[in-house]
C-alpha cells in the first residue's frame, strides 16, 4: 500500500485499489470454476489497502475542523456497525432475488457497482483535497 500511495497519491491509491476490489467482485460473480475464482485473488489483494489513504484523510480533517480523534472512532465504528447488521440481509436479499431470474452472482455484481460508485467519488475530488494543507488546518498547527 505505501509504494502505491507514493507512486499514485491518496487520490489514485483509492481509486486504483478499490477498482481493483470491482474487478474482484465482476470476476467472482461471473465465476463458473474455480480457476476463474482463483483469478479473482490478485485484484483482490490489489484492492486490500483501499481504505487507508481514506482512512487517513479523515484523521487528518477531523483534527482540523476539531473533531476529537475519540468522538471521530466513536462515529466510525458505529457506521461500521450500523453496516455489518444491514449488509448481510441485503446480500441475502439480492441473492434470493437473482437467483430467482437466474443471475446468482447479483451480491457480487452489486458489490462492484457500489465500488465503482467510490471510485468515481474519490475521483471527484481534487488533489488538493486529500492532503491537509488548508488554510483551517495551517492556522491551528501554528498556533500550537
Amino acid at each position: 500500500t505505501g509504494p502505491s500511495i507514493r507512486r499514485l497519491g491518496a487520490r489514485g491509491h483509492t481509486a486504483a485499489s478499490t477498482g481493483a476490489s470491482a474487478c474482484a467482485s465482476l470476476l467472482l460473480g461471473r465465476a463458473t470454476s474455480d480457476p476463474i475464482a482463483f483469478g479473482a485473488i490478485v485484484p483482490l489483494a490489489l484492492g486490500a489497502g483501499k481504505g487507508q489513504a481514506t482512512s487517513a484523510r479523515i484523521t487528518n480533517l477531523g483534527e482540523e475542523l476539531g473533531v476529537p480523534q475519540g468522538q471521530l472512532a466513536a462515529e466510525r465504528n458505529t457506521l461500521n456497525a450500523v453496516i455489518k447488521v444491514i449488509a448481510p440481509s441485503l446480500y441475502a436479499w439480492l441473492f434470493a432475488f437473482g437467483s430467482a431470474r437466474g443471475v446468482l452472482g447479483l451480491p457480487f455484481y452489486s458489490t462492484a457497482l457500489l465500488l465503482c460508485v467510490s471510485a468515481a467519488v474519490a475521483l471527484s475530488i481534487p488533489e488538493e483535497r486529500w492532503t491537509n494543507s488548508s488554510p483551517q488546518g495551517v492556522a491551528r498547527e501554528g498556533g500550537r
